[in-house]
């Protein structure tokens, strides 16, 4: 992946780092953490919510759909992305899941920081 949206990764840390500040337990076990934080619920609900993302983001449509395909391909050898499956909320919960990974370590540490 040759970048990442900037806008996105820094909501995808504010969401984590909300997400520990109202459960900080969820430290305790790191190696379920990524999943706690973004795949145990849905990032955003609804497809009006997700296409503001997009746009609050800049991140457009295209732009955002292409990188999910391209972070399938990295993740899993392969996209599963079919025409059926494009719309705003699925692909902002998909994306959200793989920025998840970038963006854990900064997380923890952000969250470490305010902790102590």
């Amino acid at each position: 992946m040759t970048g990442l949206n900037k806008n996105f990764t820094e909501l995808c840390i504010a969401h984590g780092l909300e997400i520990l500040q109202e459960n900080p337990s969820l430290l305790e076990d790191r190696d379920e953490l990524h999943h706690n934080l973004f795949n145990d619920d849905y990032f955003v609900i609804g497809y009006f919510n997700a296409s503001n993302i997009l746009k609050d983001c800049d991140y457009s449509p295209f732009e955002a759909i292409a990188d999910l395909i391209e972070l399938q391909e990295e993740q899993f050898g392969e996209s599963n992305l079919k025409a059926i499956d494009i719309s705003s909320e699925y692909v902002v919960n998909q994306l959200s899941y793989f920025y998840g990974y970038e963006c854990i370590d900064e997380i923890i540490e952000q969250f470490e920081e305010t902790d102590e």
